[in-house]
């Protein structure tokens, strides 16, 4: 009895790590994308492909480069470069379940030429671009030189905003849901009228994971049940 009890148990907890990991199978993590093929069907802010440079980037690497005036904005966030499932970029590796993948971070490197540092944001989005959640950074971003991003992907960072109520509830659904991630810049008011196109490159865009603790948790459980039982009898 102990023993059919010790494998109901663990097959209880296979099954729900088994679940965890099919739920979070249709992104690719930890993933990198350097575009060292091509642009990978990521877009610009008017989705209109991007350009694919094969040298220059962070170690002198490929990446992928797009032009954007601010007298075009027509929202004080502007998303300069887009990957959606609708173009297929990445192969989707972007999409998916980000919550049941225990993504931690989303990092990229960025170089601009504006005249001042610029405020950048990440925003994931459903498949349909609603509803949405944000994050920004704590510094400005210097021209003129690859800069990394790095976003803390978390409800409870203080740097993020829901474009809905400021639940959690709301928050997992977009998490659970990803089908777009967008990076840009908020709108400075010093440049709102400034006509000049300026350039915005990108590369190594990278979904960096947490540790995972719930499944090592449900063993764990496991264990104790099967250590109480045995205590029992």
């Amino acid at each position: 009895m102990i023993m059919k009890a010790s494998v109901r148990i663990w097959c209880v907890v296979l099954g729900i790590s088994l679940t965890l990991t099919n739920v979070a199978a249709a992104l690719t993590y930890p993933f990198t994308e350097d575009f060292t093929a091509g642009t990978a069907n990521w877009k610009n802010n008017a989705q209109q492909d991007l350009a694919q440079v094969a040298a220059g980037g962070p170690g002198d690497s490929s990446y992928v480069t797009t032009d954007y005036s601010f007298t075009s904005a027509t929202n004080p966030q502007v998303a300069i470069f887009r990957g959606h499932n609708g173009f297929d970029s990445s192969g989707d590796a972007f999409v998916g379940d980000w919550l049941a993948a225990n993504v931690g971070r989303l990092t990229a490197y960025v170089r601009h030429d504006a005249p001042q540092p610029l405020d950048f944001f990440v925003r994931v989005a459903t498949s349909n671009n609603s509803p949405a959640v944000s994050f920004t950074l704590p510094q400005l971003i210097p021209a003129g030189s690859w800069n990394l991003l790095d976003f803390e992907i978390g409800f409870d960072n203080p740097l993020h905003t829901n474009e809905g109520p400021p639940t959690l509830a709301f928050y997992n659904n977009v998490l659970s849901n990803v089908g777009n991630v967008q990076l840009g810049v908020i709108v400075p008011m010093s440049l709102a009228e400034n006509p000049t196109a300026f350039r915005y490159d990108l590369d190594r865009v990278s979904l960096v994971p947490e540790p995972s603790s719930g499944v090592i948790a449900l063993g764990v459980v496991g264990l104790g049940l099967v250590s109480r039982r045995r205590q029992g009898r």
